[in-house]
C-alpha cells in the first residue's frame, strides 16, 4: 500500500509530494489543480509504467498527434497516435527530458526517458526511414521495486511526439518474470460505464461466483433489487450502452433497462464491478460522486471502505462536492472504527506538497464551517 508518493515532471508538477496516505484517499482541490494527473500517476506506478496505460491517459484526454503512414498496408492514409509531449513538465519533448514517479520514499521507482532512436540497438528499432514513421527519438521506461528492476523495450516516437504504441505491441509485447506480476489496478472514469467495460467486468464477476456482492453494493441505491442480466446475441451487439444490461426487482414481471433509472445505478454497478474485480490492487475514482444524490454520499462511502478494508484494496478518488464530502464525514462521525482508514488530500500545486487531513480534522472543519475543497 502506498503511504506516499512523488511526482517529478510529470505534467503540471515539476515536482510534488503526497504524504499520509490511508487505504481510502479523497483528493480535493480547485479546477485544473492536477487531481488527475495525481490518478493518473498513481496508475503509472502501480502497474510498472505498462506502456497501454500511457496510450490510455492520452486517449482519455484528446492528446492525439496525427502522423501521414505511407506503408502499403496503412493505404497513405493520415492516423492519429498517442501525443508522449503532454506527459512532460512544460510540455517540452527532446534528448534527455524525463518524469519520474516515486512511491513510499522511493522504494518503488519509475523513470520515463526520452532518448535518441541511434542510441537504440538495431534489434529493437521498430521503424526505419521506409515505414512511413521516422523514428527520431524513442521513449525508455525503467520500473524498480525495492533492489530489483525492470527496463521496458523502447517506445518508438516521433518528432512530433506521436508513440507508435499499437506497433509496439504487435512486434514486441514486453514480458514479465513471475516476481514482477502486478496487483490488478483499476481507473474508473465516465469512459468506464460502457457496456462493454462492464460486461467483461461482469464476466470475470462470476466465474468467480461473486455476483452475490455486486448484488448487496448496488442494493446500497436500490434495496429491492434481485438480479443484473447483461443482453447477448443480436439484442446485446446492437443495444448500445446502458441498454444491454438489465436489472430485476423483487415482485417486478420483467427486468428492466440500467439507464431507465439514470446515471446513478449504472455509476454505483461499474463501481461495484470494479470494487470487487480488484482485490489486493489499487482503484482510481475520477469524480467518485458522480450521478449520485447527496442523501446516499455516506452509503456509498460506506460501501466503498468496508469492500477495501475486506478485500485489501487502496482507494483514491477525486471530488468537487461538497456534499461528498460532508457525505464522508458524517461516516466518519458514525463509524469511528473507518474513520482510521481515511485521509483527505488537498491538492494546492503552489505548495511542494498536498496538505493532509484527517477524520477528526475533517469533523472540525465541517463544524466550523472551514472550506477545505
Amino acid at each position: 500500500m502506498f503511504k506516499s508518493f512523488e511526482l517529478e515532471n510529470y505534467r503540471g508538477f515539476e515536482r510534488y509530494r503526497v504524504r499520509g496516505l490511508e487505504r481510502v484517499n479523497l483528493l480535493v482541490g480547485k479546477n485544473n489543480c492536477g487531481k488527475t494527473s495525481v490518478l493518473e500517476a498513481v496508475h503509472l506506478l502501480a502497474a510498472a509504467g505498462e506502456p497501454s496505460i500511457l496510450q490510455r491517459i492520452a486517449w482519455r484526454r484528446g492528446e492525439v498527434v496525427f502522423v501521414d503512414l505511407e506503408r502499403e498496408r496503412y493505404k497513405n492514409r493520415r492516423d492519429a497516435f498517442p501525443d508522449a509531449t503532454h506527459f512532460f513538465y512544460g510540455h517540452q519533448l527532446g534528448q534527455g527530458v524525463r518524469f519520474c514517479l516515486s512511491g513510499n520514499d522511493g522504494a518503488r521507482r519509475l523513470e520515463v526517458e526520452v532518448v535518441p532512436a541511434d542510441s537504440i540497438e538495431p534489434q529493437q528499432r521498430l521503424f526505419d526511414d521506409t515505414d512511413g514513421i521516422r523514428q527520431i527519438f524513442a521513449l525508455k521506461i525503467k520500473s524498480m521495486t525495492g533492489a530489483s528492476g525492470l527496463e521496458l523495450a523502447p517506445l518508438p516516437l516521433t518528432e512530433s511526439g506521436a508513440l507508435a504504441i499499437e506497433e509496439y505491441y504487435r512486434q514486441r509485447r514486453p514480458t514479465r518474470t513471475s516476481d514482477d506480476q502486478l496487483a490488478p489496478v483499476h481507473f474508473l472514469t465516465v469512459e468506464s460505464l460502457s457496456s462493454d467495460f462492464m460486461g467483461a467486468m461482469w464476466d470475470k464477476v462470476l466465474a468467480d461466483k461473486r455476483e452475490q456482492e455486486v448484488f448487496r453494493a448496488m442494493q446500497v441505491l436500490a434495496p429491492s433489487l434481485e438480479d443484473i442480466a447483461f443482453q447477448t446475441g443480436e439484442r446485446g451487439a446492437r443495444v448500445a450502452g446502458p441498454g444491454s444490461v438489465l436489472v430485476g426487482f423483487k415482485g417486478a414481471a420483467r427486468r428492466v433497462p440500467l439507464g431507465s433509472l439514470g446515471d446513478g445505478m449504472r455509476r454505483l454497478l461499474a463501481l461495484s464491478l470494479a470494487l470487487v474485480r480488484c482485490e489486493r490492487g489499487v482503484l482510481l475514482i475520477d469524480e467518485i460522486d458522480t450521478g449520485l444524490h447527496y442523501s446516499v454520499m455516506a452509503d456509498m462511502w460506506r460501501l466503498v471502505i468496508d469492500a477495501a478494508r475486506n478485500t485489501d484494496i487502496q482507494v483514491f478518488a477525486t471530488t468537487h462536492s461538497l456534499d461528498c464530502l460532508r457525505g464522508l464525514t458524517r461516516l466518519c462521525g458514525s463509524r469511528p472504527d473507518l474513520a482510521t482508514e481515511v485521509c483527505v488530500q488537498k491538492i494546492e500545486p503552489s505548495l511542494d506538497e498536498s496538505v493532509p487531513l484527517d477524520a477528526e480534522q475533517l469533523r472540525v472543519a465541517g463544524e466550523q464551517e472551514i472550506e477545505v475543497r
